[in-house]
Order: structure tokens, then sequence, then C-alpha cells
């Protein structure tokens, strides 16, 4: 099967993982996983090809910034919530905790969702209709 792609934002709120303990949990979880470099390659190329899954690890800007990157295209997002407030993360239920995001996983269902854009004098994320894995206990919920 296709790997999953991994986009880690060390920059985000107070990283308590580092790339290197995230790639460990995943493998330790068995996927196969690459490591974005963003000295090595733009986003776009990176996301591109087959590919089980993307990862976000970062705030609201990295889940954001790939999720604009995957529309149109049905590939799962999954999130590890490393920025400081997490909103999007804490709105679809996905837990704090990467080992324990990165196990919902295996028992989660992907869900579409839809975009919206919101204009004023403030800034807004802009989503697309894209796929997300969540835990299964929230489907009742969409």
């Amino acid at each position: 099967m296709a790997e999953i792609r991994v986009v880690f934002n060390g920059r985000a709120g107070d990283s308590s993982i580092t790339p290197d303990e995230l790639m460990g949990l995943l493998r330790r979880a068995g996927h196969d996983a690459v490591l974005h470099d963003p000295g090595q390659m733009k986003l776009g190329e990176f996301l591109r090809g087959p590919m089980k899954m993307v990862v976000a690890a970062g705030g609201d800007g990295t889940v954001g910034k790939i999720a604009l990157a995957l529309t149109g295209r049905k590939i799962p997002l999954g999130i590890i919530p490393l920025g400081t407030a997490n909103n999007i993360a804490g709105s679809l239920g996905v837990s704090f905790e990467a080992e324990k995001a990165i196990h919902a996983w295996a028992v989660s269902d992907a869900i579409a969702y839809d975009t919206g854009l919101a204009v004023g004098p403030w800034r807004a994320n802009v989503w697309p209709r894209q796929w997300l894995r969540r835990p299964t206990k929230w489907s009742a919920l969409t």
C-alpha cells in the first residue's frame, strides 16, 4: 500500500514531540511514512502521486495549508495537533496526544467536510471539501 506523507511544523505552538519521535510512533503503529523536508522538496511536489493519507502535524495553519493542497483529491487527512489553540483538531475530537491520535486512525471512518470562506477585516481559514479521519464514536454527530 502507498505510504503516509507527513508534514511536520515544529514551529507550531510548543511542539511537544520531535519529527523523529513522531516518525517512530508511526513506524511502531505499522505505518510506512515519509517526512516532508521543505529544504529538499516543495510541498506541492511532496503531495503528488499515490499515498495512503497525509498527516498534518502542527497547528490550525498547518492543517489548513495541507487541506488546501489536497483540494479535489480523496486522500484522507490525519491531524497531529501541535499548535497553540488547535481549534480544528479540538472541534473534530482529535486527541492532543500524538500516540492516541495515530491509534484512532485504525478505528476511524473517513468523513467529508465542507468548505467555507468568511470575508471581513479579520483573517479566516478556507477549507476544501476533503477527507479527514475522525474516531467512529463521533460519526453520529456528523
